[in-house]
């Protein structure tokens, strides 16, 4: 078994990525004579410089870079099998990274021994140093377990709670109570308190509101209560997490479900979900994509940058993609940080609130994750380019 990659999605276009590196390797320095013709002009460039400088430096630097190139960089490969992802081998059990590789129609990958080296060695790093960060987190809270599933929760049951009635018979049961039993007693509450600011807030089943049914309203309310908490736990999974999810926050499941009730049975929380939502949730989602397409493209730009290096005989090119090899590889760590500092955010949040709307309604942690998503990378671009810079003027 081969661990390639955060989630499947990612593993499976880095695993795509080394398939084609390595075919793209066969095709310039085996299967035609382009590596051949590279060498041959950096060696005639080599022999060039070398004799504009009067001395055997640059045809030395060229020899060595062809040489080690094709004993170290270009031949050596080795095939993989199985492949799975740092999260079903923490989290998940199902090998969606292996399915994932099926449409390539072969029974195993060829793939360059470096570059996998290369990047297994630096996962195997982020993935011990993660390991160790989850250690004091509860499973379902682990980032190895599931990235960001706590910022999936709070969109999907945004999304779940803009249309979370199903049932029509339902339905009608509702508006006809709404309009029959809960409008007039809404209105005794009105008059009993004056013209208050937040009566937009009352429900059928608010406290102030039950205590005007009569004794046959309010049995034919908690039979429709009841009635729309089975339809959610039968049908709404984001529910079963949200009440699976909360005592691993330390947070308490007291009038929540009143407070999801309330959303459902309601169309005063029912709109268009929120810019600044809609925008959180596309950085998240798109992460593992982007994170993989990066590093596939890294792969395939491999080869290539072996023409260039034998033709060119510079080493710094190897230097520069080294450190974009490792700033990318580093993107892992950082959505990493980014998750712990959401969830430090979120504790606060939830410390703060009086209720539990804000999960679903207001999910600001969910906006410092995806913000510290973009920020985070830029920083590590930042410091390691200064580390090497720092290297190459030693």
């Amino acid at each position: 078994m081969e661990v390639f990659g955060l989630t499947p999605i990612d593993a499976a276009l880095s695993a795509r990525g080394l398939y084609w590196s390595y075919q793209i390797s066969q095709f310039i320095f085996i299967q035609t004579p382009l590596g051949l013709l590279s060498c041959v002009i950096g060696f005639l460039y080599s022999v060039l410089r070398s004799g504009q400088q009067a001395n055997f430096k640059y045809f030395s630097i060229f020899a060595f870079i062809a040489i080690s190139g094709a004993l170290l960089f270009i031949l050596p490969n080795r095939q993989v099998s199985v492949i799975k992802s740092a999260v079903e081998v923490f989290g998940q059990t199902i090998n969606e990274s292996g399915r994932s590789t099926d449409s390539l129609n072969i029974d195993y990958l060829h793939i360059s021994v470096l570059l996998s080296f290369l990047s297994q060695l630096i996962d195997s790093i982020s993935w011990g140093a993660l390991s160790l960060m989850d250690s004091s987190l509860a499973k379902p809270l682990r980032f190895l377990n599931d990235p960001f599933s706590i910022h999936k929760l709070s969109l999907r049951f945004n999304e779940w709670q803009l249309d979370p009635i199903t049932d029509i018979h339902l339905q009608r049961d509702l508006n006809d109570f709404y309009y029959a039993h809960f409008i007039p007693s809404l209105i005794k509450y009105q008059k009993q308190h004056g013209d208050l600011q937040d009566t937009h807030l009352i429900w059928p089943g608010h406290l102030e509101i039950l205590r005007f049914y009569s004794n046959k309203e309010r049995t034919e309310w908690d039979s429709l209560k009841r009635r729309v908490l089975i339809l959610m736990n039968g049908s709404s999974d984001e529910w079963r997490q949200m009440r699976a999810l909360m005592p691993q926050l330390e947070l308490s499941l007291t009038d929540l479900e009143d407070q999801v009730v309330a959303d459902s049975v309601t169309a005063v929380n029912r709109s268009a979900r929120p810019l600044w939502l809609s925008i959180c949730s596309g950085m998240l989602m798109s992460f593992p994509y982007v994170y993989g397409a990066v590093s596939a493209c890294l792969f395939l730009a491999w080869p290539l940058l072996m023409v260039v290096v034998v033709i060119t005989s510079r080493l710094s090119l190897l230097l520069t993609y080294l450190g974009g090899f490792i700033w990318v590889k580093s993107w892992v760590f950082c959505a990493a940080l980014s998750y712990y500092v959401s969830l430090m955010v979120l504790h606060v949040q939830a410390e703060g609130a009086l209720d539990f709307h804000w999960f679903w309604e207001y999910p600001y942690y969910l906006a410092i994750g995806s913000g510290l998503l973009i920020l985070l990378p830029i920083f590590s671009l930042l410091i390691i380019y200064q580390g090497f810079q720092w290297v190459s003027h030693r």
